[in-house]
């Protein structure tokens, strides 16, 4: 343990965890994404799948980090789910699979800045000069895992397809959950939030990734406009 504590980079990545973890305090703590879940999961029958497409859909939102995403909709979805009787094991599959899957094909996120890293030192060893991030966009549509993983999940939730002992576990909940509480129809919260304070953070990451992209670029000589060091920062070496 000692030698890790003692690299720089792993010492970076324990304290970005642990502020990424503050920061989905913060979002949970908001109440914003309980009251997105709430407005997306409307009135009406069949509570569970709405329930469920509403968690997806939040996943899909919580683009930036896997580890982030796992943490607010696995959290924030929790109560909702108990009471419209969708099982824990179903929920968790859920996050599971918006969660790292999102995350790789996305256009930015913790895990493509690993990615990139990756991708200019295995090039650098062949003795390449690429640009990391052009290489990653034209891998997107090869990443047949992630692009497999989230069409079977919507697929799992449209037609209730519950393969292995997922159907058990989907049984047990819908039978302790005969009469389940219309979603839509619930008591308010004492404090629901508003949508605004999860999107408001959300937002707020993004501008944060560009400004830091413009900071912490390093453009070569006669890059002086911020496109470029954007680009710069992707790890592009070529010119404008």
């Amino acid at each position: 343990l000692v030698p890790n504590l003692q690299s720089s980079w792993k010492m970076g990545a324990v304290a970005f965890t642990l502020i990424l973890g503050g920061f989905a305090a913060i979002l949970e703590a908001g109440g914003g994404f309980t009251a997105l879940l709430r407005r997306l999961v409307s009135p009406g029958k069949d509570a569970g799948t709405r329930v469920e497409m509403a968690a997806g859909g939040l996943g899909l939102l919580c683009f930036f980090d896997g580890l982030a995403n796992s943490m607010v909709v696995g959290r924030v979805s929790r109560s909702l789910a108990d009471s419209s009787g969708v099982a824990r094991a179903k929920l968790a599959y859920i996050v599971d699979s918006t969660s790292s899957a999102v995350a790789c094909v996305a256009f930015i996120s913790t895990w493509i800045a690993f990615q990139l890293t990756m991708i200019g030192e295995a090039y650098a060893l062949a003795g390449r000069d690429v640009n990391p991030y052009l290489v990653f966009l034209q891998s997107l549509p090869y990443n047949f895992h992630s692009w497999f993983t989230l069409v079977l999940l919507f697929v799992a939730i449209r037609f209730r397809f519950h393969p292995g002992p997922m159907a058990g576990f989907v049984a047990d909940a819908q039978r302790d959950h005969a009469e389940p509480v219309d979603a839509g129809n619930e008591a308010p919260d004492e404090n629901p939030g508003h949508p605004a304070t999860a999107l408001g953070p959300v937002v707020v990451l993004l501008v944060a990734f560009f400004v830091g992209f413009m900071v912490l670029g390093d453009p070569a000589p006669g890059w002086p406009d911020c496109r470029d060091r954007m680009v710069a920062a992707l790890g592009s070496n070529a010119g404008p």
